[in-house]
């Protein structure tokens, strides 16, 4: 989340509606912002037995094409590994912003990961993805944090 809010007010990462909300915030608001998101709870069930199942990509990925899966960064139903939480976000959303990186509109992935992955992404792919993401919300574990 840091990080984001660091390339928006940069300028490394566009959006008119999030340049205008971080343009004044200091680094101590965004680190504040981020340690509020981190410790809200927000973690995926694997004991949810309604979550349908995950689609090719997100659980083996396409290793002919050299990409990996998006739960190995992203997490599956029950864990995250350490990239930003996908959960609950819009299939609108995921979709353009694969897209974007795909074709380099959205840079600020460090080392390219993300561009080289969705630039050998299918349509389908990209959907299927989005979709299943999307389709978690509300399925948290409630846990709370201090």
């Amino acid at each position: 989340m840091y990080k984001q809010l660091s390339d928006f007010q940069s300028g490394a990462r566009t959006n008119v509606i999030m340049t205008s909300i971080v343009k004044e915030l200091t680094d101590r608001d965004m680190l504040d912002v981020a340690q509020y998101f981190a410790s809200s709870g927000h973690v995926a069930s694997g004991d949810d037995k309604s979550v349908e199942t995950e689609p090719s990509i997100v659980a083996h990925g396409n290793p002919t094409k050299n990409v990996v899966s998006c739960a190995v960064c992203h997490g599956g139903v029950d864990h995250k590994a350490g990239a930003p939480f996908l959960q609950g976000l819009s299939a609108s959303y995921l979709s353009t912003q694969l897209n974007a990186f795909a074709v380099s509109e959205r840079h600020n992935d460090s080392g390219e990961q993300m561009r080289n992955i969705a630039r050998n992404l299918t349509e389908t792919e990209i959907k299927e993805a989005a979709a299943y993401y999307a389709g978690l919300k509300g399925r948290t574990t409630g846990v709370t944090w201090p």
